[in-house]
């Protein structure tokens, strides 16, 4: 290893874990579901039961407007969210993308049956 290329390499590390810790801190906490969109189309359909927490030992829950409920344990790599569901038997790992994150905000993205979706979340 190049010794004069450690430090920038522990200040690119270091940045990456203060953005992944700092975005664990953002995500903590209870949010609602204002919007869908399916394949760049809005839906005008009842969010008020889409709700998604997240606590700070790495544990969340989701339930839906189909009256689907499942909680288990996320981890955060980079702008991806990896979701284990551990309520529900044979479930496989889920991959989300978060786009945008702030302190009342959260976009996500996913793919359902080949289709493109985003949920748009505010903070409860």
């Amino acid at each position: 290893m190049n010794f004069r290329a450690l430090p920038f390499f522990i200040l690119i590390s270091s940045l990456f874990i203060a953005c992944n810790s700092n975005n664990k801190q953002l995500m903590k906490g209870s949010w609602n579901a204002v919007s869908f969109i399916q394949e760049d189309s809005t839906y005008q359909i009842d969010l008020s039961s889409v709700q998604l927490s997240f606590d700070e030992l790495g544990n969340y829950c989701y339930s839906s407007n189909l009256k689907h409920e499942e909680c288990g344990t996320y981890k955060l790599q980079k702008n991806f969210l990896k979701l284990k569901d551990t309520l529900n038997q044979g479930q496989t790992e889920k991959n989300l993308f978060f786009e945008f994150l702030t302190e009342d905000s959260l976009l996500i993205k996913m793919k359902q049956n080949d289709l493109d979706q985003t949920l748009i979340f505010y903070r409860r």
